[in-house]
């Protein structure tokens, strides 16, 4: 069996066309379901939901901070 640039392509392709296929079904069953509620945030709404995300990313980001470098420590003492 002889492999060609076109079939690693080929898969490829059929790969993400499968994908975006089934995002767009997640994306209009989370529409269709009837529990979901859609709000309008107002602009203080908004950027305290921005606070809190970033937030929530920074204090993940320093928990691997602190574990990589817990790990180089323990590392370098042995």
């Amino acid at each position: 069996m002889t492999l060609t640039n076109d079939s690693f392509t080929d898969g490829f392709y059929d790969s993400v066309g499968t994908l975006e296929s089934l995002q767009k079904s997640a994306i209009a069953y989370l529409f269709s379901d009837p529990r979901l509620q859609i709000v309008k945030l107002n602009d203080q709404e908004y950027m305290d939901c921005q606070i809190a995300y970033r937030s929530q990313q920074n204090e993940q980001e320093m928990m691997l901070e602190a574990t990589l470098k817990a790990i180089d420590d323990k590392m370098s003492s042995q």
